[in-house]
């Protein structure tokens, strides 16, 4: 009985032995990590590892993809269809913050020093100018003025996002770029859309658009690179795109009849060629403008090379400018040749004359042409374009006092 007591003595004095040392042990580990090391080595582990992080990015064809896409069509791309599944409720990551409005200015300048001298080498067209500017502005009725959230569903590619997550967008230059004149001097940063060979393009449209843009509802915006064909060039324009596509509304007559079109493009100082969605028999009377203000020079829309399926206009500065012009948007119809009885009474004549007399500063004194319409209007409006394929001198036509006949 005596030695199996001392043995239970002895035991219960090792159980308190090691319970007091259990004890010490966890209180020196809860010391070491109480201490404001939350990254503390556990102190079971004899030599301290650096953590391992690893990132799996695709660089495959696919992250070109549109980051948003519609899954109700086989597709992505233009010329498999549109996409229209933007949702007002959702919140789209992007390049864009989704919770601020953005104005486009086209004054934004680019920074030539970063594709010149590396990494990439080129020459870049410092004309190529604009830049979305974060602004406290309000979209709707045809303000300057974007919602951060739509553009990111509108233009954001897969790579767009995966480069924003990990360094925060593919900038222009890192070290920044004064890109805001008169602003003491400031640095700005340029976050770039992807503009590489191979892109291809994407086309949206949502049936709200103009809550969320300067634009009509249901209007289509396509989603373009410039380097998409991979051509070699002298000079390389380096900015993706987002042009918004002609917006064509079909006019038609009393009896129900198509006879015409009216729609939205969008032009800068190079010849656009604009296809009809209308089939015409014959060449119709096409007028455009006015322009939007989107450049400050002064500018008109031209017009040249109508047919039965198309069109070409572009934008033309005064001959003392220097010629190149940012984009702007042009209105247009086009209607067929001949007097038409619109729904509600209202006529419509279009038709086209030839005007010998040209006033400018060497002959202020030319005399008006006097055009009759064929039938009695009442209030008439007059709209007119001058077509001249020839000339490259900026012209635009005056009308003078309409009456009713």
């Amino acid at each position: 009985m005596i030695y199996q007591y001392r043995f239970k003595k002895k035991k219960l004095n090792l159980k308190c032995f090691l319970l007091v040392i259990f004890i010490c042990f966890l209180s020196f580990f809860f010391e070491s990590i109480s201490t404001g090391n939350e990254c503390g080595i556990p102190p079971f582990i004899g030599i301290g590892v650096k953590p391992n992080v690893i990132i799996m990015l695709d660089n495959s064809g696919s992250m070109k993809h549109c980051m948003y896409d519609d899954p109700s069509f086989g597709g992505w791309k233009c010329n498999q269809g549109t996409h229209t599944d933007f949702n007002p409720d959702i919140t789209y990551y992007g390049i864009f913050d989704p919770t601020k409005k953005y104005k486009y200015d086209p004054t934004i300048p680019v920074d030539p020093d970063p594709w010149q001298n590396g990494p990439y080498y080129i020459n870049v067209d410092t004309s190529k100018t604009g830049a979305f500017v974060e602004d406290d502005c309000t979209p709707g009725s045809g303000n300057n003025c974007w919602d951060g959230n739509f553009l990111n569903w509108l233009t954001t590619r897969r790579i767009d996002a995966a480069r924003k997550a990990l360094v925060g967008g593919k900038v222009e230059d890192r070290n920044g770029y004064d890109y805001i004149p008169g602003d003491g001097g400031d640095l700005e940063w340029k976050i770039l859309g992807n503009n590489e060979p191979s892109d291809y393009s994407f086309c949206k449209k949502y049936s709200d658009s103009s809550q969320f843009s300067p634009f009509p509802n249901n209007t289509k915006f396509k989603i373009y690179s410039p380097a998409d064909s991979g051509s070699a060039k002298t000079i390389y324009d380096p900015y993706a795109k987002l042009e918004v596509n002609q917006q064509v509304v079909t006019i038609k007559d009393s009896n129900g009849n198509v006879i015409g079109e009216a729609g939205l493009i969008s032009a800068n100082h190079e010849w656009t060629t604009v296809n009809f969605s209308t089939n015409f028999s014959d060449s119709p009377i096409v007028v455009v403008g006015p322009l939007s203000y989107e450049g400050g020079n002064p500018a008109v829309p031209r017009l040249k090379a109508v047919t039965q399926t198309s069109f070409k206009v572009r934008v033309q500065e005064w001959i003392y400018e220097d010629g190149t012009h940012t984009t702007e948007y042009i209105p247009y119809m086009a209607v067929k040749q001949g007097i038409h009885t619109l729904p509600g009474g209202i006529k419509l004549l279009a038709d086209k004359i030839r005007v010998s007399t040209v006033a400018d500063r060497y002959n202020s004194s030319a005399s008006w042409t006097t055009v009759n319409y064929g039938t009695t209007l009442s209030s008439p409006v007059v709209k007119t374009t001058i077509v001249h394929p020839s000339s490259e001198n900026c012209s635009y036509s005056q009308d003078g006092n309409s009456s009713c006949h």
